[in-house]
């Protein structure tokens, strides 16, 4: 939450600001195919040929399946990859829908994490040659309402785990989509996971979305039972067909870090501020190092002086929070410590877009005249 005032009567504001943390991430590429001319780092296995050439794209695809009855195909790295945190995108064309069936063109194709395998190969029609595969996720685009797996319908965007396929799942894990997935058209797909969201992105402009299309919350490590895995994709066709190719792709593996933290230690009760190079270091001077800093910076007590509950009397008016583009956390002592505004001033003011978060704390006798009497009030531990 940011605030431009502290309101002691107004109890969402006094108990606590909230701020976010955003880790550092380091990007090593993995994989990259601007076309699929040379797949000597993938295992095709079934139906899936690469160098490809499907007479519509300028550069050579990778073929899961063709437009036949009952093919299943499916491509993977050969050695297993990171997979704690990553980054992927790549391009997807179906074509030529068919079949016996009154509804023309199946089943769709897979992006696929698992850790079977390399040669791993599923079986036709509705299960994408994805299904039964455990230890796994896959990003699925179904061309194809399989009433037996509970579809939502007949063009939609899934997350599926462990090869189920029954989308029987919160409405956030699927999404149908207006566009036919096997119109021909090109695909563009962006799949993220920052070891805790998986975000998939989908459209045919090629203009990254700002919301996901879909997203869940999930442990891929737990899921695998381990952090490397083969990656690539499946699809399938059965009593309808289509062509399921893939035109480029790329996975970065991420190296999710912590960002470095500006650490200060309040070593006084008194509110004075010290000049630089001083031993002391009051919250003033804390706060004074927070509004300058260009990282993170987390404000803690020191366990001596706060051994036993402490009260910081303000004698040079309000806090001031400035910083707009780093967080700052104020952690209270195990005894606690309480902040008194001695009746003269606020005790915090929160600037526009400033980051504050505070626990630990008591905050007593706080007089914001200017805003009106709600701005008087009782004591809030925080």
């Amino acid at each position: 939450m940011k605030t431009s005032r502290f309101k002691f009567q107004k109890l969402s504001l006094a108990v606590i600001i909230f701020c976010m943390t955003i880790p550092r991430l380091l990007w090593a590429t993995s994989v990259i195919f601007n076309d699929f001319s040379n797949a000597s780092q993938l295992q095709l296995n079934g139906n899936a040929v690469a160098n490809f050439n499907n007479g519509i794209d300028s550069r050579p695809v990778l073929r899961l399946t063709t437009a036949n009855n009952s093919e299943v195909g499916s491509a993977y790295s050969k050695t297993t990859i990171e997979v704690a945190a990553f980054s992927s995108f790549f391009e997807f064309r179906i074509t030529n829908p068919g079949g016996y069936l009154s509804e023309k063109g199946a089943d769709g194709l897979v992006f696929v994490i698992q850790t079977i395998a390399n040669n791993v190969l599923g079986t036709t029609g509705g299960s994408f040659g994805y299904q039964g595969i455990n230890k796994s996720i896959g990003i699925v685009f179904d061309t194809y309402n399989n009433s037996e797996h509970n579809d939502p319908s007949g063009n939609y965007l899934g997350i599926d785990i462990n090869g189920n396929v029954d989308h029987t799942v919160p409405a956030t894990y699927v999404q149908n989509f207006t566009e036919p997935f096997n119109d021909g058209q090109l695909w563009y797909c962006w799949v993220d996971y920052d070891g805790t969201t998986l975000e998939v992105r989908a459209n045919q402009t090629g203009i990254r979305p700002a919301t996901p299309s879909v997203t869940e919350e999930l442990n891929l490590v737990s899921i695998l039972g381990q952090s490397a895995a083969y990656i690539g994709f499946t699809a399938s066709t059965g009593n309808s067909w289509e062509n399921h190719d893939i035109v480029t792709w790329q996975y970065n593996t991420v190296t999710v870090t912590p960002p470095t933290l500006t650490s200060v230690v309040v070593n006084t009760t008194t509110d004075v501020l010290y000049p630089q190079g001083s031993t002391s270091v009051s919250l003033r001077n804390a706060i004074a190092i927070a509004n300058s800093s260009t990282t993170p910076t987390t404000i803690t007590f020191d366990p001596i002086v706060f051994a036993t509950a402490q009260t910081i009397v303000m004698t040079g008016g309000q806090f001031v929070f400035r910083n707009g583009s780093e967080p700052t956390t104020i952690t209270g002592p195990a005894a606690g410590v309480a902040i008194n505004g001695n009746n003269a001033s606020r005790v915090f003011e929160i600037t526009a877009n400033a980051n504050l978060t505070l626990s630990g704390i008591t905050i007593t006798n706080g007089n914001a005249n200017a805003g009106g009497n709600d701005g008087y009030g009782p004591t809030f531990p925080i």
